[in-house]
């Protein structure tokens, strides 16, 4: 069984790559995180923060592992812009650290973001320049040329969505609450995308362990959406009155951060390996999901 470790664990993308590769049995499973996690059943949880390069250089050597997927980031973009030594700690020197690690032997596969590009024209290839609006794509950038070190990388280019229990502030997260509490919120019509629900990027990504897959590849929904349609689909499954969801454009909201318009990634290099569900089909399950939660 090839021993594999997860950065952040217990996090939204973490938790379900854990529980799609433990149905498996095929891999020894171990994680690292800031704080103990009572969600999952790990066997082995090493708890500590990445930002201590000792910590994590000893839990490698400990665990000597055969995969290590860099889960682990700062997505806060406010605290990436204030505190850049804590994201090139997190997004970067953890990654030099992993990626020197036993390289000869040791697969190091990076979750990076579609937010290495700047929005401008969408349905970006992996071929595509990258050219980052803020500090949070800026450090994960840096993060993917320190994975590339490593000779048999994986980087994964991706906007993910999913939940954690209690919930979080990501995008679907922030809209159920709303939703149970029946206040309005607003959605961008000018703001595209097509992220990919975390449990079907953990069926992917294991697809691609399966097939050893190296270099960068873009992992998102096969089709596109806009932030208020997303909402729109996502409410309608909650039966949230129709009319607390808002149109917004995000032209007209002077952000202290630049944020990209149009991240769509492409993913004709992905449909050559395996399937790619649609977003629509994303939200279905994480509903599913969550109200079986």
């Amino acid at each position: 069984m090839k021993k594999i470790i997860i950065t952040g664990s217990s996090g939204m993308l973490g938790k379900d790559i854990y529980s799609i590769l433990s149905n498996k049995n095929k891999f020894q499973l171990l994680g690292i995180d800031k704080i103990e996690s009572t969600q999952l059943p790990f066997k082995d949880q090493f708890i500590g923060n990445l930002t201590d390069s000792d910590f994590l250089l000893n839990t490698l050597n400990k665990v000597n592992p055969d995969i290590i997927i860099h889960c682990a980031a700062i997505v806060n973009l406010q605290i990436c812009e204030t505190n850049k030594s804590l994201a090139n700690s997190v997004h970067v020197e953890s990654t030099k650290i992993m990626a020197n690690f036993n390289s000869a032997k040791t697969k190091l596969i990076y979750v990076s973001t579609d937010s290495v590009f700047d929005g401008r024209k969408g349905n970006y290839l992996e071929t595509d320049k990258p050219n980052p609006l803020n500090y949070y794509a800026h450090s994960k950038l840096l993060g993917e040329e320190a994975a590339k070190k490593n000779p048999n990388h994986l980087i994964i280019r991706t906007n993910i969505f999913g939940y954690n229990i209690p919930l979080g502030k990501s995008l679907a997260e922030w809209a159920i609450e709303n939703f149970n509490q029946k206040n309005s919120i607003s959605g961008f019509t000018d703001i595209i995308f097509n992220a990919i629900y975390t449990k079907h990027l953990a069926k992917v990504l294991y697809e691609l362990i399966k097939k050893d897959t190296t270099g960068t590849i873009n992992i998102a929904s096969v089709n596109n959406i806009s932030k208020y349609s997303f909402l729109k689909y996502l409410g309608s499954l909650f039966s949230a009155d129709s009319d607390l969801i808002e149109t917004a454009i995000s032209e007209k909201i002077n952000f202290d951060i630049k944020r990209p318009k149009n991240t769509t990634l492409n993913v004709d290099k992905l449909l050559s390996i395996t399937d790619v569900p649609t977003i629509e089909e994303g939200i279905d399950e994480l509903v599913k999901d969550f109200l079986k939660e």
